[in-house]
Formats: structure tokens, C-alpha cells, sequence
């Protein structure tokens, strides 16, 4: 159960509702909403970029994504 205040997450326009947190092992899951950033409370949603620490998982609806460590990720995108 998610008793944090991180409930959404936001990336690329789009917000994910996070279905799993694990501070242990920095883990996340979050699956696709058609929410925006307006429907959402601002001190629930995070940025991405600023969960870095943490592997993430995201479920849209076509099927579930792979762990992405944010810092390799950034770092293809820049080269």
C-alpha cells in the first residue's frame, strides 16, 4: 500500500498512477491514467526526472514497460 504522498508520477505529458513503492529496494510500478495534470492534486504528483533513484515500471495500456534506471536512460538520450 502506497501511504506516501508520491501518487502520481508525470512523464512526457502523460501521468501514471503509482500501483507499487518499495523504498527497500527503490522499486516503482505505475500504470497509465487519462488523467492531466490538472486533475490531479500538485503535492501528489512527481516529476519523473526527480525519482531517479528509484527502477521503474510502467504499465500502459498496451502491455507493461521494462525497469528503466532513469540515469542510463538520460545518459542514451543525450548521446
Amino acid at each position: 500500500i502506497n501511504q506516501t504522498k508520491i501518487k502520481y508520477l508525470s512523464f512526457a505529458d502523460k501521468i501514471y498512477k503509482i500501483t507499487d513503492i518499495n523504498f527497500a529496494d527503490l522499486t516503482m510500478e505505475a500504470v497509465g491514467t487519462n488523467l492531466t495534470i490538472t486533475d490531479v492534486p500538485e503535492n501528489e504528483v512527481f516529476p519523473f526526472k526527480e525519482l531517479g533513484e528509484f527502477d521503474i515500471k510502467l504499465h500502459n495500456g498496451c502491455g507493461t514497460g521494462e525497469v528503466v534506471v532513469f540515469a542510463e536512460w538520460v545518459d542514451r538520450k543525450l548521446d
